[in-house]
């Protein structure tokens, strides 16, 4: 009696290359939140689930969203540089400065020149009266309160 081995059935290419490509996509937001997990491990020692589950579940729903765009790539910049200062924020009571910097940058990506002027005179009219009202409050992080526990 001979015995032969059964045939593997073989994918055809275009079939395959959809399932490596909803793979990586699947593989690539939990690469991102364990990368992220990591750093705030080795800077912070603050590990936790969910440095690896809102980052793949942000990055997740913006694929899913948007798929594969700027939009997404956008987004799941914001969504690291937010957590990442988030977390900053509750260990340190700080944010380093290259964060602000590297908001302004992303919100700069996919955006024409002639867009920069409005861009700019909306947040200078979003922020003003912010600043204007975080100044005349008594305590408020700008007001006397701040001036007055710093001793000046």
């Amino acid at each position: 009696m001979k015995v032969a081995p059964f045939n593997i059935p073989i994918l055809p290419p275009e079939l395959l290359t959809k399932f490596i490509s909803v793979i990586c996509l699947a593989l690539f937001p939990l690469l991102v939140g364990y990368v992220f997990n990591c750093f705030t491990k080795m800077k912070w020692n603050v590990s936790h689930v969910l440095n690896i589950v809102l980052p793949a579940l942000s990055i997740g729903l913006l694929y899913d969203v948007y798929g594969i765009s700027m939009n997404s790539i956008k987004g799941m910049l914001f969504t690291v540089l937010l957590i990442y200062a988030g977390i900053s924020d509750l260990t340190t009571r700080q944010v380093s400065n290259w964060v602000h910097f590297c908001i302004a940058i992303v919100g700069l990506i996919d955006k024409q020149i002639s867009d920069i002027p409005f861009m700019v005179i909306s947040s200078v009219i979003i922020t003003l009266p912010q600043l204007f009202f975080a100044v005349k409050k008594q305590n408020s992080v700008f007001g006397k309160y701040n001036s007055e526990r710093c001793g000046t």
